[in-house]
């Protein structure tokens, strides 16, 4: 319950942050002198360009009044978006706008920090007949600075017969199936008790598929579970 507790509070940080909006100081196209302040999200999030202003001024200096103003995030929004830190050559920010207003001389950007949710999927179609039971365990993990979380999980028999368990065939959200027993609790349950980026589920605690005609044992599984940005060490 805990766990679960932490990973809602992580997701709705993760909401309120990326729903805050952000602008970095007028940064000089030609300054050489410092290095400018460029946007950049924390980890777990990429870079969402919403706006860049550039302005031209009256002595053609960084400092001066503004002179024009122009708006377009087109360029800016191929360089950063989708990316945790915005890497730009300040030199092809620097074109000319027309003969009354001049060259721009600096600029700024807004933007977002959007999280990154990973969604995960893991999908057994085999026999019990068959199967080992090392086969059958589920690996979930997620990379460093995620949280996992299982949105949904179940078991079940699949709708073939007998005679096709054998062979090999595609096993997706969408495979057929019988007797199903949703654990998206129990997997939920069971993962609090492990690490917050890894949880492994044994084919052993699977359980059994009690007052199903067709057979106790499942032969169909499913966990979709997300990658929520999390510890940011």
């Amino acid at each position: 319950m805990l766990i679960k507790i932490v990973l809602l509070f992580l997701l709705i940080c993760s909401l309120v942050y990326s729903s805050k909006p952000n602008s970095t100081p007028f940064i000089c196209i030609e300054s050489s002198s410092k290095a400018p302040t460029l946007p950049s999200c924390l980890p777990g999030y990429v870079l969402d360009i919403d706006n860049v202003i550039y302005e031209s001024t009256h002595d053609d200096s960084c400092s001066d009044i503004t002179r024009c103003r122009i708006e377009s995030k087109n360029s800016l929004a191929f360089a950063c978006n989708r990316k945790r830190t915005c890497q730009i050559e300040l030199a092809n920010l620097h074109f000319h706008i027309n003969s009354t207003c001049g060259t721009t001389r600096r600029f700024f950007i807004q933007y977002h920090c959007l999280p990154i949710i990973q969604e995960q999927k893991d999908y057994l179609c085999d026999s019990p007949t068959y199967r080992r039971p090392l086969l059958g365990d589920i690996n979930l993990s997620c990379i460093r600075n995620y949280r996992l979380f299982i949105l949904n999980a179940w078991i079940g028999l699949s709708l073939r017969s007998s005679d096709d368990f054998s062979s090999k065939i595609k096993c997706n959200r969408d495979t057929l199936t019988t007797c199903q027993y949703d654990l998206s609790t129990n997997y939920r349950h069971l993962c609090d008790y492990q690490s917050k980026q890894e949880c492994k589920i044994a084919y052993s605690q699977r359980p059994m598929l009690e007052q199903c005609s067709y057979g106790t044992q499942s032969n169909f599984s499913l966990v979709e579970y997300l990658c929520i940005p999390g510890s940011r060490r």
